[in-house]
């Protein structure tokens, strides 16, 4: 995949994906931005189900 092409795949998952997001705590959009990456086959998991990360 080219960078351009790859770019291109990422602006269209950001601009599908962002009203999923809309209006969500950090922490809401980490567990978001799993379940999207699941749903497309990565292996994306909650591992301290939970809890609440401290973001600095």
């Amino acid at each position: 995949m080219s960078i351009s092409s790859s770019s291109a795949r990422q602006q269209l998952l950001a601009s599908r994906y962002a009203p999923h997001r809309a209006g969500l705590s950090l922490d809401d959009r980490v567990v978001e931005l799993a379940r999207i990456l699941t749903e497309q086959g990565y292996m994306a998991e909650d591992l301290f189900p939970g809890t609440t990360v401290a973001w600095n």
